[in-house]
């Protein structure tokens, strides 16, 4: 438990850390990936193994989580602005 504590708590600070750079230029945005280009990863985790695999999720749910927390109107986070 504790470990997969930790690990989540990298995988969070991964996502906050990539939107920063997205946002400063660090990266661009044409190194996002659609719908296609997760599905495509999720297929080569599979293929590298069950681990691989289960942290492919892991990180998809928690960007997810992380995303759904920015006050963008659109996002769910949007609601905490607006209650």
């Amino acid at each position: 438990m504790k470990q997969s504590w930790h690990k989540s708590v990298l995988i969070v600070r991964m996502c906050w850390e990539s939107l920063v750079d997205l946002v400063t230029g660090r990266y661009s945005l044409a190194s996002v990936s659609g719908p296609v280009g997760v599905s495509t990863a999720i297929g080569d985790a599979a293929k590298a193994g069950f681990e691989p695999f289960l942290y492919m999720f892991s990180l998809i749910s928690i960007n997810l989580g992380v995303m759904n927390l920015l006050p963008i109107p659109a996002l769910d986070g949007g609601r905490l602005l607006t209650t």
